[in-house]
This record gives C-alpha cells, sequence and structure tokens, in this order.
C-alpha cells in the first residue's frame, strides 16, 4: 500500500508546529510569586533559567530535526507503508519533546529525567536514519550519507550524555548539545 508523501508531510508540520509551540508553555513565573521590586523580579527570571535553557536547547534540536525533513530531497511522491509507519513513531517522538523537556527544565534534574530526554531524542535520531533508509536508492541524492549521519549523530549524542549524566545532569546536557548541534554548526562555519 502507498500512501501520498504530501499529505504525510502536511501532518509532519503539523506536529513539528504544536510540539515547538508546547514547548514554551513551561517558561512562566508562578502565579503566586511575589515580586516587590527589580531585584526580585530579576532573581525570579534568574530561578527559570534550567526551564529557558531546556527549552532553548529543546527548541534547537526540534527545529533542526524539522529542517532536515523539510529540505528538498528528490523523493517519490508516495510512500511505502513501512515508511510511513516509522514517520509515524518518529512523530511520536517528537510529540514527546515537551514532556522530556519539562523534565530536564528543572534546576535539581535526576540522572533518570536526563535518561527519558536522551532516550527520546536518541530515538528520534534513529527513526528518522531508518526512515531515510526506506527510500528507493534511486531517489537518493550526494546529500544522502550525510543526511544519515546528521540522524545518527543526534542517536550518538543522546548515548553520550545519557552515559554522562551521573556526573551531573546539565554537565551532560551541555555535551549534548554540543555533540548534537555539531553538524549544524559545521555546516555554518564551512559556509
Amino acid at each position: 500500500m502507498l500512501y501520498a508523501r504530501s499529505r504525510f508531510d502536511a501532518l509532519t508540520d503539523g506536529v513539528f508546529a504544536v510540539a515547538m509551540t508546547l514547548l514554551v508553555l513551561d517558561i512562566r513565573l508562578p502565579e503566586n510569586a511575589s515580586i516587590p521590586d527589580e531585584s526580585a523580579f530579576w532573581l525570579a527570571l534568574r530561578v527559570l533559567s534550567p526551564k529557558a535553557l531546556a527549552y532553548g536547547l529543546s527548541f534547537a534540536v526540534v527545529g533542526l530535526a524539522w529542517l532536515s525533513r523539510a529540505t528538498a530531497d528528490e523523493v517519490p511522491p508516495t510512500m511505502s507503508r513501512r515508511e510511513a509507519l516509522f514517520g509515524l513513531l518518529y512523530l511520536l517522538c517528537v510529540t514527546l519533546v515537551p514532556f522530556s523537556t519539562l523534565l530536564i527544565g528543572r534546576r535539581d534534574a535526576l540522572a533518570p529525567e536526563v535518561w527519558i530526554y536522551c532516550a527520546n531524542l536518541g530515538l528520534m535520531g534513529l527513526l528518522a536514519a531508518i526512515m531515510r533508509l526506506q527510500i528507493p536508492k534511486t531517489h537518493r541524492d550526494e546529500s544522502f550519507g550525510r543526511r544519515i549521519a546528521g540522524s545518527l549523530m543526534l542517536t550518538i549524542a543522546s548515548c553520550l550524555a545519557a552515559l554522562g549524566a551521573g556526573l551531573g545532569a546539565h554537565n551532560a546536557l551541555l555535551a549534548f548539545a554540543l555533540v548534537a548541534l555539531s553538524p549544524f554548526l559545521d555546516r555554518v562555519v564551512r559556509k
């Protein structure tokens, strides 16, 4: 059975848009926060910094994942059932990013929370690579290998961060950011 790729792409755009919007909803001052002066306001914002950093990291990762999917490929107008099923699993992971980001956005994020975040993003990278492998060889261009490697870099970064979570959750997330975003940074530097 074949599915129209344009319909799947529309669903993908919608899922990414909602997931990226939901990421920001956790960044807010508590309703009952007492902010009598400017210094208290700046302190309250400082308390939000772990959530803001988690938001920024997740927005960058999800945004780059969307850019990778949105880049024009010479792909057939239809997709196989297998590719569509892997695509739905990939979108499931995308919808879980706001939840896993909420876990790591706490000031005292624990190693298991980092593991959940890393598992979610690592699985996203793996599924993105598997989806690309479903594209017929006749439709693979010269950037195919780089795209697979970029997807797998997310998985590798996630594994490294999960292993490093015992050394400190925020150190692990910094390492994750450096490794996961390195393919993007490399492209920016080369241009």
